[in-house]
């Protein structure tokens, strides 16, 4: 699996309202190093309460999906039905999307 260019997790729920922040510095963020006021380095804002918690746990979800992609691939289980459906797909798609730059 290629290395995903984000910053590093773990993300958290920061303290500032609406901020995910992170315990490592987020080049190219202005306010990132802003850790007093956000409680870690700033890794997005003004995020919908609805969103902060599928955000922040971003990073771990990622690496579940590449875990359970090798898996699947070790054990001769990746489905090549070609279904848009098909689980498998959706697991590679939704990797693809979280580690390709835009």
């Amino acid at each position: 699996m290629s290395e995903a260019k984000h910053t590093p997790g773990p993300w958290r729920i920061g303290k500032s309202y609406g901020a995910v922040v992170a315990d490592h510095p987020v080049p190219g963020v202005r306010g990132s190093d802003d850790v007093k006021a956000y409680g870690g380095h700033m890794v997005g804002e003004s995020i919908a309460n609805q969103n902060l918690a599928l955000i922040s746990a971003a990073p771990e979800l990622l690496m579940v999906a590449q875990d359970f992609s090798e898996v699947l691939q070790e054990l001769g289980l990746n489905c090549e039905c070609g279904e848009a459906d098909c689980r498998t797909r959706r697991v590679r798609a939704a990797i693809a999307k979280a580690t390709t730059s835009p």
